[in-house]
C-alpha cells in the first residue's frame, strides 16, 4: 500500500518537476527570484501530491506501453503488498496426489500455489518498503541532528552585539521595508553566517565578524535579511520534508539543488540592487570563503548558510553577469506562477494510466496464468488458507484457449493435457440450477447474444501420462442436466490422471437463475435477468450485469465490476460473511452505493466526500443517485475504486 502510493506520487511528482525544469530553463533571462518560486512551488507540489490525489476524482488516460508497464508494476506492488488471506477449504474429494479443482479460469490460487513467485514478490515489496523506511529514517535523523546542533549554537550565540551592528541592521530593514522582525546574534564559532527559524527568524554572524569591514557587514546583512523577507527558511523546510519522504527520487534532489542555487542568486541580486558593485561583492565572497575554510553549518531544518563551496563558482559568474535581470518579482508574477502550479498539480493528481478494460469502466487487474492443476497442492487436505487475487471478467472462450495453450517450458510436468468442449442439453431447464459431481471448475452465466432458448457448453480438461490416455479419460467424463442439476461424473483420478469441468450457461434475456455451489465459483458475465446465487467457499463474480442480481458467499470473495453510467434493473446485492470484496466503479456512475466492511480493512480509491463515510461502511448517493448497488462484507477486507 505504502509502496504503490509513494511510487505513483513520485512518478506524478517527476512530471511536475520536469515541467518546472523546462519552465525555469525558458525563463533563464528573467530574475532568479521567479525561477526560485517555480522550483519551490514544484517541490511543494511533490509533497502535496499524495493527499491531493486522494481527494481528486481519477481519470484514466492511455499512455501506451509506458502506461501499461506502470499499471502492471503498480498493480503487482499493491496486490502483493496487501493481498487478503481467506480460509477456503480445498476440495477433499480429489484423490491423493491430485490437484483440487481450481476457481473460474484458475484465478484464485491456494496458499500452496502462491509458490515461489508471489512469495518472492511479497518478500521483494517488503524489502523495498523496509529500505524506504530506513532511508526516510536516516534522512530524518540527519536533519534532526542538524537541527539540534544549529539550535545549540543559536543558544550559545549570546555575545553582546555592538551598537553599530544594530543600527546597520535597522537601516537595512528600513531600506528593504522589511516588516518581519529578525534577531541579530553573534556566534561563538568561526563559521558562515546563517539564517534560521520560520516564525521567529534569527541571523547569526560568525565569531570573527568583529574583524570584518563595514562593507562586508552590510553585504552579509542585506543577503541574510533578504532570506528573512522572502520566507526562504520555510521553503527550505518544505524541501527537506520532501526529501525525507521521497529521498529515492533523483529528480527531487536535482530540483532541491536548483531551488537552493536560484535562492542564493535571488538574494545576491538583492545585494547588488542595493548599490554594491559586482566586483566588490565577488571579492568579499572570496575573502569570506578563505576565512571560513571548510567550516559550515549542520543541515538543520530550515537553516540556510550564506556561503557554500558547492555553489560558489556558479554564484560568482551570476554576480558578474551584466545581462542578468536582478529586479524583484512582483506579487502578480508570484500569484500567476502559483495558480499555474496549482492547476498543474490538480491535473497530474487526477490522472492515472488507463488499464486495458478502461473502456468498460473497470480497472484491469492481473490475471494469474497457469493450469488448474497448478492452483492447489496435490496433497492438500482439509482447510488451507488461500490468497485471493482479483481477476478480470471470466470468458469461456478465453479459458478454452488458455487450456489448449502448450504448457510452459519452464514448468515441466509428466502429464499431458487434453481439452474438449462439448454441448450440454439444457432444454429442460425451467427453474433453479444446482451443480454436483467431482472436480467442478465453476460456472459462467451469460445472456450474451440474446438467445431465444437456453444452451450450455462444458470445458472438459483431462490430464494423463499420454495424449491418448487423456483423450480416453475425457471421453469417460459425463455431463448432463437432470432435474435442474448439472452433473459431472467420471472415473476416479490418481496422481497421473485428473479431470475437471467448467460450465458456461447461456440464457435468454430476462431469464431467472438460481445456482448453488459449495467450493466452485459462480460468474455472471454480460448477464441481464434475475439471479440468486450462493456459494459456501467459492467466489462470486459479476461483470457487465443488469437486472435483479443477488449473491451470497460465506467464505469466498466477491468481485464486481459495474458498467455504463447506472444500474439497469432492480438492483445489485452481493454479500460475503468472511471473504474479501472488490468493487470497480466507472467514472460518472450514478447509484445509491452501499459498500464497505464491518471488521476488515478497507482501501477506498473511489472519490467520495469523507462526510459520506461512516467508519468503514459507505451508504451514499454517487453521481445523481439511483438504484441501490450493494457489495459488502462483514469480516473481510474491502477494495473499492
Amino acid at each position: 500500500m505504502i509502496g504503490s502510493a509513494l511510487l505513483l506520487a513520485a512518478v506524478r511528482g517527476s512530471i511536475i518537476l520536469l515541467i518546472a525544469g523546462i519552465a525555469a530553463t525558458m525563463l533563464r533571462s528573467r530574475p532568479a527570484a521567479l525561477r526560485h518560486s517555480i522550483w519551490s512551488l514544484a517541490i511543494a507540489s511533490q509533497l502535496a501530491l499524495p493527499i491531493v490525489a486522494l481527494l481528486m476524482p481519477q481519470r484514466g488516460i492511455d499512455f501506451g506501453p509506458v502506461g501499461a508497464a506502470f499499471t502492471r508494476a503498480a498493480t503487482t506492488v499493491t496486490t502483493a503488498a496487501r493481498a487478503p488471506i481467506a480460509a477456503v477449504p480445498v476440495n477433499q474429494s480429489a484423490p491423493k496426489g491430485v490437484a483440487a479443482p481450481p476457481s473460474v479460469g484458475q484465478q484464485i490460487p491456494s496458499a500452496v500455489n502462491s509458490g515461489a513467485q508471489p512469495a518472492n514478490i511479497s518478500a521483494g515489496i517488503a524489502l523495498l518498503t523496509l529500505l524506504w523506511g530506513v532511508g526516510a529514517l536516516l534522512m530524518l535523523v540527519r536533519f534532526g541532528i542538524g537541527t539540534v546542533l544549529v539550535a545549540r549554537e543559536t543558544r550559545r550565540a549570546n555575545r553582546p552585539v555592538s551598537r553599530e551592528w544594530v543600527l546597520l541592521a535597522g537601516q537595512i530593514q528600513d531600506e528593504m521595508n522589511l516588516h518581519r522582525d529578525a534577531a541579530l546574534l553573534w556566534g561563538t564559532r568561526r563559521e558562515v553566517p546563517y539564517t534560521w527559524g520560520i516564525l521567529s527568524p534569527v541571523v547569526c554572524l560568525p565569531s570573527d565578524a568583529d574583524k570584518w569591514s563595514i562593507d562586508r557587514l552590510r553585504i552579509v546583512m542585506i543577503h541574510e535579511l533578504a532570506h528573512v523577507e522572502r520566507f526562504d527558511t520555510f521553503g527550505e523546510f518544505i524541501a527537506q520534508i520532501a526529501l525525507v519522504i521521497f529521498w529515492f527520487n533523483p529528480l527531487l534532489w536535482l530540483a532541491v539543488r536548483r531551488m537552493r542555487t536560484e535562492r542564493e542568486h535571488a538574494c545576491d541580486d538583492r545585494v547588488l540592487m542595493r548599490g554594491v558593485k559586482p566586483s566588490t561583492y565577488v571579492e568579499e565572497l572570496v575573502m569570506m570563503m578563505k576565512s571560513i575554510g571548510s567550516g559550515s553549518i549542520a543541515p538543520g531544518f530550515g537553516a540556510i548558510a550564506m556561503a557554500q563551496r558547492t555553489q560558489f563558482e556558479a554564484r560568482m559568474f551570476a554576480v558578474l553577469d551584466e545581462r542578468a535581470d536582478r529586479h524583484a518579482v512582483g506579487r502578480k508574477s508570484i500569484f500567476g506562477a502559483a495558480l499555474g502550479m496549482i492547476a498543474l498539480l490538480l491535473v497530474v493528481a487526477s490522472v492515472r494510466p488507463a488499464s486495458a478494460s478502461a473502456a468498460t469502466g473497470v480497472q484491469a487487474l492481473p490475471q494469474l496464468k497457469g493450469s488448474p492443476s497448478a492452483q492447489a497442492s496435490p496433497s492438500a487436505k482439509g482447510t488451507l488458507p488461500a490468497k485471493v487475487v482479483v481477476w478480470p471478467q471470466s470468458d469461456f472462450d478465453d479459458m478454452v484457449a488458455d487450456c489448449r495453450n502448450p504448457r510452459s517450458k519452464g514448468k515441466p510436468d509428466f502429464r499431458v493435457r487434453y481439452c474438449e468442449v462439448r454441448t450440454v442439453d439444457v432444454s429442460g431447464l425451467t427453474s433453479a440450477i444446482d451443480f454436483r459431481g467431482r472436480y467442478l471448475d465453476g460456472a459462467i452465466f451469460t445472456t450474451k447474444g440474446s438467445p431465444r432458448a437456453p444452451s450450455a457448453r462444458a470445458l472438459i480438461r483431462a490430464d494423463a501420462p499420454t495424449l491418448e490416455d487423456a483423450r480416453k479419460l475425457a471421453a469417460q467424463v459425463r455431463t448432463v442436466l437432470k432435474d435442474g442439476v448439472l452433473e459431472s461424473d467420471g472415473p476416479g483420478g490418481g496422481r497421473s490422471n485428473f479431470w475437471s469441468v467448467l460450465y458456461e450457461v447461456t440464457l435468454p434475456v430476462g431469464r431467472s437463475v438460481t445456482a448453488r455451489t459449495v467450493q466452485s465459483p459462480i460468474s455472471l458475465t454480460d448477464f441481464e435477468g434475475t439471479a440468486d446465487v450462493e456459494s459456501v467457499n467459492g467466489p462470486i463474480e459479476v461483470f457487465g450485469a443488469a437486472g435483479d442480481i443477488r449473491g451470497r458467499t460465506q467464505n469466498g470473495p466477491i468481485i464486481a465490476g459495474l458498467d455504463g453510467t447506472k444500474w439497469n434493473g432492480a438492483g445489485l446485492d452481493l454479500r460475503s460473511q468472511n471473504g474479501p470484496i472488490s468493487l470497480r466503479i466507472p467514472d460518472g456512475y450514478s447509484a445509491h452505493l452501499v459498500t464497505g466492511t464491518n471488521n476488515g480493512p478497507m482501501d477506498l480509491r473511489y472519490p467520495l466526500m469523507l462526510k459520506r463515510i461512516n467508519g468503514k461502511a459507505i451508504d451514499a448517493d454517487i453521481g445523481g443517485g439511483g438504484t441501490t448497488v450493494r457489495v459488502t462484507t462483514v469480516n473481510g477486507p474491502a477494495d473499492i475504486r
